[in-house]
């Protein structure tokens, strides 16, 4: 409530300086009696200042003494403190330029309201206090202190006016010329390193026939309003849906076959294909799922390993100009429909060496995250430039449309914000391409040396102030890192659990131990991508349940006991050692690395459950 009053009483206090001689014009008696200006001047301010000073002084006190004893930071008294300042200084400016006081009452808590405005305009701007607000009440001072011997002497004229107002106007234009050029030069000058004429070169023949396929799959797609069906839909059959689904979709099936079988695709040129592309994956994959589930039922298994090979090609096609997370999703459908197609009847362990042999390849070469998001880069760099194809292909959504407008009336804003989009790039890039290196090489993605990979304090400061800053991230360079570590687990752990399979097939049970893999279905074990050693194995399970979630998952999964799984380090445990076994060789925990007991490892690692086949 004290700091409330203050807000009122700060400027009244002001606008009160030069109130007892403005009153009934007494300020010429101390002209008639030659008493000289600049000594009344600062008679007054000695009076008042010393009142407001000593308020302030208390309330800031009193802030100092809770924020201490609570064990907060003591900051508002610093901002209570220039406050009173400002009020004080526009108070007096009032006092001595309107001859009423009710008047420069009211003009005084009006300018102290405006400029509390724009101090608050110049802290989320992240302008320093020190050039930009604090200026303002020195000129304050000085303007009364030119204007004292002619309001005491009753000069009039403009000239004189101006001589007085001089000093703020020189402040005020150069706080206006500094703003933009602080603005631009808040943001590093960087270049992301970028390879354009890849990311621009026209796309091949080859990629253009691809292109072609898919539009005439997507033309001649049909889709199938529900059938009545009155049982459930089930692995074991297919539903009355699925085989309407098929039966009105096969010229776009042979469409979607013919693109997938096809090695090279671009989609960067074309963003208007028929019925979107990018939307219209999810109806096409499907397709190819829904024929593979017929061909197994039919005990077809060979021939619908075709289909879900095409389907992962389809997922290295939409990589190839795509922008967001949908191919991990795609990719995603088929790895699981991949992993019930290995365990089902009649199933052979040729078969499944067969794909651990062609299907790694195709997805090794779909391109990598660093490219994804330099594609990212240039079509925000047209939209913070306006660029009419860019604008259409992201659809800007009118509530963010008025920043590029207001970009465009104030150039140094927009060059601000591409060079907020230059250096969040920059930096990205640098992180996820150190990933990517530390996975082909064989290295943990994710070590205790590295930075933290969300955006830092003063990141986040830029960011507020940089219009379309939202747009100039992507993902943040934390979630695209974890997004490729847990893509690439994924894989690994989906070609060792079909070895696993095609083993149990072969001898009628699991390999006591992951080597023996080696030299029958792999050169080499996939690593763990977040430890850069194997997965852990459990054949046979541990004796207790373990519940636990997937990397950015708040889901809970259980795992009943005696089942048995692999096991992924995951985010949030680290490999302390590599000479011991079992639990012992890893910590958990965030800031400090810690041991703890097995279950808990084990719980806060990422468990890949080993099922059993069907029947």
């Amino acid at each position: 409530l004290v700091a409330a009053g203050l807000l009122l009483v700060a400027p009244i206090a002001g606008a009160t300086v030069f109130l007892a001689d403005q009153a009934g014009w007494s300020f010429r008696f101390l002209a008639e009696r030659g008493v000289r200006p600049r000594l009344v001047w600062l008679s007054r301010h000695l009076v008042w200042g010393m009142v407001v000073a000593g308020l302030a002084a208390a309330v800031a006190g009193s802030i100092v003494f809770h924020a201490l004893v609570r064990g907060q930071h003591p900051g508002p008294a610093a901002i209570v403190s220039g406050f009173v300042v400002v009020a004080y200084t526009a108070g007096q400016l009032c006092s001595m330029f309107l001859h009423s006081g009710i008047l420069a009452a009211v003009a005084s808590v009006v300018l102290t309201a405006t400029l509390c405005g724009w101090a608050a305009l110049a802290d989320f701007l992240g302008l320093n206090w020190l050039w930009s607000v604090a200026p303002l009440p020195v000129a304050f001072l000085l303007a009364t202190w030119l204007w004292s011997p002619h309001w005491l002497l009753e000069r009039r004229g403009w000239r004189l006016r101006m001589a007085a107002w001089l000093p703020i106007a020189v402040v005020m234009a150069g706080i206006l010329v500094a703003v933009p050029i602080v603005r631009v030069q808040q943001i590093p000058k960087v270049t992301p390193q970028i390879d354009l004429a890849a990311l621009t070169a026209p796309p091949t023949p080859e990629a253009q026939a691809t292109v072609e396929c898919y539009q005439r799959a997507l033309r001649a797609w049909r889709p199938v309003f529900q059938t009545e069906d009155k049982q459930p839909p089930s692995s074991d059959r297919l539903s009355a849906r699925e085989a309407a689904y098929l039966a009105h979709n096969q010229e776009a099936l042979r469409s979607t076959m013919e693109a997938c079988r096809r090695q090279e695709a671009d989609f960067r040129t074309d963003p208007a294909l028929p019925g979107s592309f990018f939307s219209g994956t999810h109806a096409l994959l499907d397709l190819l799922l829904v024929q593979a589930k017929k061909l197994e039922l039919e005990g077809q298994l060979e021939a619908a390993l075709e289909y879900y090979t095409a389907a992962l090609r389809m997922t290295v096609h939409v990589r190839c100009g795509t922008l967001d997370w949908q191919p991990d999703f795609l990719e995603g459908q088929v790895r699981d429909r991949l992993l019930a197609w290995a365990r089902r009847p009649g199933q052979k362990a040729s078969y499944i060496a067969r794909a651990l042999k062609t299907i790694p390849p195709i997805l090794a070469a779909a391109p990598p995250y660093s490219e994804a998001r330099a594609r990212l880069y240039l079509l925000q760099l047209g939209i913070f430039q306006r660029n009419p194809a860019a604008l259409q292909m992201e659809r800007i959504d009118p509530h963010s449309m008025w920043q590029l407008w207001l970009g465009r009336w104030l150039p140094w804003e927009q060059a601000r914000a591409i060079r907020w989009l230059n250096w969040r790039t920059s930096l990205e890039l640098e992180r996820i391409r150190l990933a990517e290196q530390r996975l082909a090489e064989g290295q943990p993605i994710l070590q205790d040396t590295d930075l933290d990979l969300l955006f830092s304090q003063r990141e986040w400061r830029l960011a507020e102030s940089t219009l379309l800053s939202w747009m100039g991230t992507g993902a943040p360079a934390r979630i695209a890192v974890l997004e490729l570590a847990a893509t690439e687990t994924r894989r690994c752990a989906t070609w060792i659990r079909l070895a696993l399979e095609a083993w149990r097939l072969e001898h009628g049970e699991l390999p006591d131990k992951l080597d023996r893999l080696v030299g029958v279905y792999f050169d080499r074990l996939p690593a763990d991508p977040f430890t850069g050693q194997p997965f852990e194995y459990f054949p046979k399970g541990l004796p207790f349940e373990l519940r636990w979630s997937e990397p950015m998952s708040v889901l809970d999964n259980r795992l009943p006991p005696n089942t048995p799984f692999l096991w992924s380090a995951g985010i949030k445990v680290r490999l302390a050692t590599t000479q011991t076994s079992g639990a012992g060789r890893y910590r958990l925990g965030r800031e400090a690395w810690t041991s703890a007991n097995e279950q808990a490892i084990w719980e806060a690692g990422w468990i890949f459950p080993i099922r059993t086949p069907m029947r």
